[in-house]
């Protein structure tokens, strides 16, 4: 999360609005009939007890249970990995490196940002792999914040990498929904395990819950889903403008469903303030505001998905059951309408609370999205409001407080939201937080005007993507064409993959040329807008992928 400034990304948010394309409501093929108790409910980590310094050989495991537990991902990413800056040039440094937790000795940590994304790259690519998924990272040059080295908020500038992992749809490949949290942070907030490891770290809980979904369930997406961890958000969200502006917009028919922000999302509900049983932190559900919308249709759009988002919290609420038996009173949590009406007592759906439009003194990469006309979801915890009616508002000053500081750390989050003041406790209110966010966006993210789920089969599916090395692609210089994604299954049982040796790869860019192969580059010589077509060829059947391609 980044401190806003008034005017950033203004002017390219105006060029990019009068580009975007919206959403469109697609038909699905043999579409699934979706049932959220197929999601599993598994909040638990495995770490037991924080070590009282943050030394990585501690937490030896990134992934101990198999179930990418975002608490036990945050725990490990903060020991290993406490500084993630752009301008990273080496990728063997040590890990971790911080002195006590959130504290970098004098000249700072070493850079692991590059230690990061092999990492990033490595867990999350046995999720995707078996939907014929693949893993990119994107290079790009963050200008930084301007501020000195070593000074509070400071981000260096110098190139860096956003990391995706891409399950292409099998319907609508070239739609998409994007779901991310940042990985970088700032000099005056090492370690970062609020803002915003435990963004990212949830990302891979969504992909892990998801995959399993479509795995259980016989399908894969309907469209395409990205998981995503952008870089240099906290110079001014350069990772995501970047991404719209490189790998997005040069694409006038691509759409983009919705996209999901996490930065951060736990450490609110169903957490109480220190553990104390009279103070709950509520969460903040943020909406794009469909008035901000010049477009008629991405404000009905806009609309629409605000709507379908509080059903969202309902469907969650009624799937999910348990009790925080780390607070004296052990209450009961996620209680929601349906459930208190039957009951007869309070529901907890209000805890969750719809705030249309942004934060007054922060924002995030949502912001980006929203300006070109994708509705946007982010929940955060509301110490930064107020958003509530609530009378007693004393835990903002902490959260205020916590934030780009060496006290985002793991050992002040389970303090700030569980009962040990010690804060070598794992919180049941922050780690049961964090699997809550990670159904609220899995199942939003499987509905069927979003990533959906449409029934396994041996049909192929062609998908590529069109990248340069400049920003928009421009005539005479080499765009790569990447087919990688594009795959089948050997049965609909859609167990295995086709192997690559079968797969066949023929390109008409649009100009008159053509080519074969997975990966080819191809150079336009004049500005314009060229259909590029991808034909896959498969023992089942023959697939095609046409993009419009913008140079110049």
């Amino acid at each position: 999360m980044k401190i806003r400034y008034l005017g950033v990304a203004v002017a390219m948010a105006m060029m990019l609005a009068t580009q975007a394309v919206p959403a469109q409501s697609s038909p699905t093929r043999m579409a699934a009939v979706p049932s959220i108790a197929n999601m599993d409910y598994s909040p638990d980590p495995a770490i037991e007890a924080i070590p009282a310094q943050p030394d990585p050989t501690m937490v030896p495991k990134a992934n101990p249970t198999g179930k990418y537990n975002a608490y036990d991902l945050n725990v490990y990413e903060t020991f290993w990995f406490p500084e993630r800056q752009p301008g990273d040039e080496t990728t063997d440094d040590p890990p971790g490196g911080a002195v006590t937790h959130g504290t970098c000795p004098e000249g700072g940590c070493p850079n692991h940002a590059l230690e990061f994304g092999k990492f990033w790259k490595k867990l999350m690519g046995p999720l995707v792999k078996p939907f014929g998924g693949v893993v990119h990272s994107y290079k790009f040059h963050s200008a930084g914040s301007g501020t000195p080295d070593g000074a509070p908020l400071n981000s260096p500038e110098g190139d860096t990498y956003n990391l995706q992992a891409i399950i292409p749809g099998d319907t609508h490949p070239e739609q998409m929904v994007v779901v991310s949290g940042h990985y970088d942070q700032t000099d005056s907030g090492p370690a970062s395990a609020w803002d915003s490891a435990e963004g990212h770290a949830t990302v891979f809980r969504i992909a892990k819950i998801m995959t399993d979904y479509w795995k259980k369930t016989g399908t894969r997406p309907d469209a395409s889903v990205k998981f995503t961890a952008w870089s240099a958000e906290e110079a001014g969200s350069f990772g995501s403008e970047a991404f719209i502006r490189d790998n997005l917009m040069p694409f006038p028919n691509t759409s983009v469903r919705g996209y999901f922000n996490l930065d951060p999302c736990a450490g609110a509900y169903p957490a109480y303030y220190r553990g104390n049983p009279a103070y709950r932190v509520a969460m903040v559900m943020q909406l794009g505001d469909p008035a901000k919308q010049i477009s008629p249709i991405d404000k009905k759009e806009f609309e629409d998905f605000n709507e379908q988002a509080r059903g969202i919290v309902g469907d969650v609420f009624n799937h999910l059951d348990d009790t925080l038996s780390d607070v004296p009173t052990e209450p009961e949590i996620f209680i929601s309408d349906e459930e208190a009406e039957k009951a007869g007592v309070a529901s907890q759906e209000s805890e969750v609370v719809t705030a249309v439009g942004g934060l007054a003194a922060f924002s995030s990469d949502y912001a980006n999205f929203e300006a070109v006309g994708i509705p946007i979801l982010n929940l955060f915890p509301d110490m930064f409001g107020p958003h509530t009616d609530k009378s007693w508002t004393g835990y903002r000053s902490d959260g205020a407080s916590t934030v780009h500081t060496p006290q985002d750390n793991v050992k002040t989050l389970n303090a700030l939201t569980g009962i040990d003041q010690s804060g070598l406790t794992p919180s049941q209110g922050w780690y049961k937080g964090l699997e809550l966010c990670a159904h609220l966006h899995s199942w939003f993210m499987l509905q069927p005007n979003m990533g959906g789920a449409v029934k396994n089969s041996t049909k192929p599916v062609a998908y590529f993507e069109a990248y340069g090395g400049t920003a928009p692609l421009a005539a005479k210089k080499p765009v790569t064409f990447d087919a990688g994604g594009s795959h089948a299954f050997t049965s609909a049982k859609g167990t295995s993959l086709v192997p690559a040796s079968k797969l066949h790869y023929s390109w008409k860019f649009g100009d008159g040329t053509k080519a074969t192969g997975k990966k080819v580059k191809h150079a336009y010589k004049k500005n314009g807008n060229y259909s590029a077509v991808l034909t896959l060829k498969t023992p089942s059947g023959i697939d095609t992928m046409t993009v419009l391609i913008h140079i110049g």
